[in-house]
């Protein structure tokens, strides 16, 4: 467990269970820190399982957030440190297919047995270094495996996400699946229609970025998921030749080959209303997709490209695509980019002030716009070098007018 009594809110979390033992209570350390611990992983964060009530529990601990008390969790703060805190319990039905419809309080045997996989269901006392397994969740994680606590199709039809879940911890721990929660997973997936994008396109971007994502051919379930919410029933089949290094960081990649995929139909906007993307998301999709089309790396994308990156801080993720990209086409347009901004700087040379006086407000933004296109396209950083130029377009205008 050196792992998680190194992780540096281990002290903190262990003063937080003495001080409800002290108090007669069981208070243990649960879950995927446990199972981080025993791995010689770093935990993300650290949960306690205890038998105070929540209301025990905001007594005992000066402050506390309400944060799920219907479900049983107090959020307690401790030296700068936050922890939830849950009273051992087992769930009722789910009828939303995520949460419990009630819960009731039990013992630490029955909270192990509401839970999803065996090696997440494991307990450690802090003060004693004892680990408490109810479930065989030592022996699969010896074995590497993930196996759903007791019948797996009962864990998948409470909470429809788990099914995404397995497949992301098969991508973080390098774990095989047992058959017969892998035989569950598959049989329940189209459950996941049923899940909120934003709660899919979180797993997912986890997944992606597992170690192990490459090794299991997680871009698959990618795929499958992206099948099942475009309501589309045949295989696909990926071809895209990912970097060696890819998978386990761009989700990008996976998006950009099935909107490739004519026979889909998918393009941005679709998946950003299923997934609730960002704006910054949305755009950088747009833009990269851009690029592969024969028009790819204009003055109009370059224009685009500049004004998005200009004032978001996604650029360096972006080069990191293009690195990626087949032949010349991404070394080309990474050169171009970084030439910008390293000596174009200050926006566009030629702005409104710079236009006739009387000159139409309206028409000015298509005019600046086409010399800011060409100003981008042609590298140009000086005004006077991009001078031929603007009188070139105004007199085109003048002309169409």
């Amino acid at each position: 467990m050196k792992s998680l009594i190194q992780h540096p809110d281990f002290l903190a979390a262990r003063q937080v269970c003495e001080k409800l033992q002290t108090e007669k209570h069981i208070a243990w350390i649960a879950g995927g820190a446990v199972r981080d611990g025993l791995l010689g992983l770093d935990p993300k964060d650290i949960d306690i399982a205890t038998s105070a009530t929540p209301d025990e529990v905001e007594n005992l601990f000066e402050k506390t957030v309400p944060l799920g008390k219907r479900f049983g969790t107090i959020q307690v703060h401790l030296h700068g440190k936050e922890f939830e805190v849950t009273t051992f319990r087992k769930d009722g039905g789910y009828q939303d297919g995520r949460h419990p419809d009630q819960v009731e309080f039990s013992s630490p045997e029955e909270d192990a047995q509401r839970r999803d996989f065996t090696v997440n269901a494991l307990f450690y006392d802090p003060l004693r270094d004892q680990v408490h397994d109810f479930v065989g969740g030592k022996k699969d994680l010896r074995a590497h495996l993930l196996n759903a606590v007791g019948d797996p199709r009962v864990r998948f039809q409470e909470d429809h996400l788990r099914i995404l879940r397995l497949y992301r911890f098969q991508a973080q721990l390098g774990f095989e699946i047992t058959s017969e929660t892998k035989a569950a997973a598959e049989d329940l997936f189209p459950l996941l229609k049923k899940i909120s994008g934003e709660r899919l396109w979180q797993e997912l971007l986890r997944l992606s970025q597992g170690e192990f994502a490459m090794k299991f051919q997680s871009h698959q379930v990618i795929s499958k998921l992206i099948l099942l919410l475009a309501g589309k029933d045949f295989e696909l089949s990926l071809s895209w030749e990912f970097p060696p290094d890819s998978l386990g960081q761009k989700l990008e990649y996976f998006l950009l080959e099935l909107l490739g995929k004519k026979e889909l139909g998918l393009d941005v906007k679709s998946l950003a209303q299923w997934f609730k993307f960002s704006n910054d998301e949305k755009r950088l999709l747009e833009l990269f997709l851009g690029l592969q089309k024969p028009s790819g790396g204009s003055g109009e994308w370059l224009a685009r490209a500049v004004d998005f990156f200009g004032t978001q801080s996604v650029f360096t993720r972006y080069i990191d695509l293009l690195k990626s990209l087949p032949g010349d086409l991404g070394e080309s347009q990474e050169f171009k980019l970084n030439e910008i901004f390293q000596r174009q700087g200050g926006g566009p040379l030629y702005k409104f002030e710079d236009l006739p006086q009387g000159f139409p407000r309206e028409k000015a933004s298509e005019v600046l716009r086409r010399v800011y296109e060409i100003q981008l396209e042609q590298l140009i950083f000086g005004k006077d070098k991009l001078q031929p130029f603007f009188e070139m377009e105004f007199k085109k205008y003048l002309r169409n007018s």
